[in-house]
């Protein structure tokens, strides 16, 4: 069974770094995380940023922005700018594409 993640807030982040890491334990695969809204500052917070992009690195999980969040937090630039090293930026379309090929979508909110 196949897995997809959408984080929508900040606060959500830590969380889902751990529900993910048990799906990885358990074997399943993970078709991406998704950080939407305010999520995306994640990107930004040093600490932060340094656990998911090792999580991603270990476990070989695709980490996306959305490019309108991140634009709008000022954590890409407006113009097309470049997303943290680790990180990708994509619109909610991709987030469509890797939830339609995932049998399961957890959503990550705050505690």
């Amino acid at each position: 069974m196949t897995s997809t993640v959408i984080i929508t807030t900040r606060a959500g982040s830590r969380g889902a770094r751990q529900r993910l890491l048990a799906l990885i334990a358990r074997g399943e695969p993970i078709t991406g995380v998704f950080f939407y809204s305010e999520a995306v500052e994640a990107a930004a917070i040093e600490d932060e940023c340094h656990a998911w992009r090792a999580l991603a690195r270990r476990h070989n999980v695709p980490l996306i922005l959305c490019s309108a969040s991140a634009a709008r937090r000022g954590v890409v630039p407006v113009e097309g700018g470049a997303a943290p090293a680790g990180f990708q930026t994509a619109g909610i379309g991709r987030f469509a594409d890797l939830a339609h090929d995932a049998d399961t979508i957890l959503v990550a909110e705050a505690p």
